[in-house]
């Protein structure tokens, strides 16, 4: 929706709105922002189309599609060379080896979300307890054959 409204508004418009929480409204709530359109893309790599907002000084990219930034192609396609940047937030549970390569360091920030790299935090229904490492403190048998 935010790509779509950016795209209709056009380059340098103010787009007032909300962002995120697309995909999980239980565990994650959308961020209101107010930015500026910097650049719009379209069918980046036949995948997506793409806006790049500034919303506060902080550069953000969006797509229209369900897409991970897996390949700094995707910063570059909107103007931002990511080997110049000092800081890239990536809104993934891990680097993938593109943008691995360009990271002088990587920081993971381990926040709640529809997926959570803290496995301890999870819900499990269907799981038989206990289970290492989930649960810790458990008598083991050990069978030697």
């Amino acid at each position: 929706e935010v790509v779509n409204k950016a795209f209709e508004l056009g380059l340098g418009k103010e787009i007032d709105t909300w962002l995120g929480a697309k995909y999980d409204t239980g565990k994650c709530k959308p961020v209101k922002i107010k930015a500026t359109i910097v650049k719009l893309v379209k069918r980046w790599k036949d995948e997506a189309n793409l806006a790049l907002l500034n919303i506060s000084g902080v550069q953000v990219i969006v797509v229209d599609e369900h897409v991970g930034c897996y390949d700094p192609d995707m910063m570059r396609a909107v103007g931002i060379i990511p080997e110049k940047q000092n800081v890239i937030i990536v809104k993934l549970g891990y680097l993938e080896p593109e943008i691995r390569k360009i990271a002088n360091h990587s920081i993971m920030a381990l926040t709640k979300g529809s997926s959570d790299e803290l496995f301890e935090r999870l819900t499990y229904k269907k799981l038989p307890r206990p289970i290492y490492p989930l649960d810790k403190d458990f008598p083991i048998e050990i069978k030697l054959m």
